[in-house]
């Protein structure tokens, strides 16, 4: 990457690290992410969050190492239901080996804070009895002994550390009201927190890239689409975030633990590198309003500059910013286009039909046309038309027949610019 590359990537990273400042993310780790190379890596760019002003809440199950703690002590390793089944010596192991853990977490967390790149922002990772268990109980006749489940969460306390810009680290071992221990499926913790906090974002971990359907990454699903990929597909990730979207947490990112740059690229980059999975839509066509201005004007300018568009000044779009619809992208508008009413001739100009160059050929263009055709529609106008230069192929496909100028709207005749020499075609609604 030379230098204007890199300058430009950074400057497209700033509308994702102001929108996530001040978020609450909470990320559930399990063992097999501990266990691995890139551990230290995460842990680092948690550290980078943090350092963004992201509230951290992780969480971390280490089923794996207790299995390798038991086995080494001679225990037996007795699953069911997905869960292990601890007696009392074994749940003892567990507490071991999560306090253990707990120890290597913060000392790394301390480490990297302490590191050049984000001296001046210290990490204080805390843990304490922020949750409660209660047993799984007895299930087709297998009692689970110290398996358990999320009675409580501590809401305040949790906010609380995280107001102080503390990292909350929560393993997945916890007492019951009467001082038992229970071990906790790490992503049932992570959903249940994230929950009943109201976090921004549920950050779950997988050994693929994100959620694959046919060995194809789903880079986005909305609840419904989950819903039926999960008829198909057992991946515990994709279960737990529909559960999390079910339980009100409105978007869970699945990224891999493989790969060591997923994390950054999922949460400040454009595509991300995961699957998102949102309870509400995360695209969306609406009306543009004064606040849309500065990114209409960015989307329009290369065009244009080209002689493609007629130029718009900043005050004239600001007077026509009401005749506009968008695309909403995770916040970031990809796409515009301009319906012009006219009273006299029961028509409307459609105009400034622009998609960001990475969206292009993706059908955004035509949802805005469709949009543009069913507000006509609602206005009870009869036709719509367009002046082009460049793009008549793309409007014939799509429905719009060449006439002449003699076709426009009085009011728009007198406006015609014979040097464009803009072919003009319609559409009858």
């Amino acid at each position: 990457m030379n230098t204007e590359q890199y300058v430009s990537w950074f400057r497209s990273t700033s509308p994702y690290i102001n929108s996530n400042r001040g978020k609450t993310f909470v990320l559930a780790l399990g063992g097999e992410v501990l266990a691995h190379e890139n551990f230290a890596v995460l842990l680092q760019d948690i550290v980078l969050l943090h350092s963004l002003g992201v509230k951290v809440v992780l969480c971390f199950g280490a089923e794996r190492q207790i299995k390798d703690a038991l086995h080494k002590t001679g225990n037996t390793v007795t699953e069911s239901n997905g869960r292990l089944i601890l007696g009392e010596q074994a749940v003892n192991i567990a507490a071991a080996t999560y306090g253990e853990w707990r120890s290597r977490i913060e000392a790394v967390l301390l480490k990297n804070s302490a590191t050049a790149q984000h001296r001046g922002t210290p990490v204080r990772a805390v843990s304490g009895s922020f949750v409660t268990a209660k047993p799984f109980g007895v299930d087709n006749g297998v009692d689970h002994e110290h398996a358990g489940a999320v009675r409580n969460v501590d809401v305040r306390g949790v906010r609380a550390q995280l107001d102080q810009a503390n990292v909350v680290l929560i393993p997945a071992i916890a007492p019951s009201p009467s001082g038992e221990l229970f071990s906790l499926d790490g992503k049932e913790l992570g959903r249940e927190l994230a929950a009943r906090l109201g976090a921004d974002k549920l950050i779950l971990f997988s050994e693929n890239d994100g959620v694959l359907d046919n060995q194809q990454l789903q880079r986005e699903l909305s609840l419904a689409q989950a819903r039926e990929l999960s008829a198909r597909n057992s991946d515990p990730n994709l279960a737990c975030a529909i559960s999390a979207c079910e339980a009100g947490v409105d978007r869970t990112q699945i990224v891999s633990f493989t790969n060591s740059s997923a994390l950054l690229t999922e949460l400040f980059s454009l595509n991300g590198s995961g699957t998102l999975i949102s309870h509400d839509p995360f695209e969306v066509i609406r009306d543009a309003n004064i606040d849309d201005i500065s990114a209409v004007l960015d989307l329009i300018a290369p065009l244009e500059n080209d002689g493609t568009l007629v130029r718009r000044s900043r005050e004239k779009l600001e007077d026509e910013i009401g005749f506009f619809a968008v695309i909403e992208r995770d916040g970031r508008v990809i796409a515009c286009a301009a319906l012009y009413p006219f009273a006299d001739a029961s028509s409307a100009e459609l105009a400034c039909v622009v998609t960001e160059p990475e969206y292009r050929n993706s059908g955004r263009a035509v949802k805005l046309l469709e949009h543009s055709i069913s507000k006509a529609r609602e206005q009870r106008l009869s036709s719509l038309f367009v002046l082009t230069t460049k793009a008549a192929h793309w409007f014939q496909e799509n429905g719009f027949i060449e006439t002449g100028i003699n076709a426009l709207p009085v009011s728009r005749q007198t406006l015609y610019n014979n040097q464009r020499n803009s072919k003009v075609l319609v559409r009858d609604l």
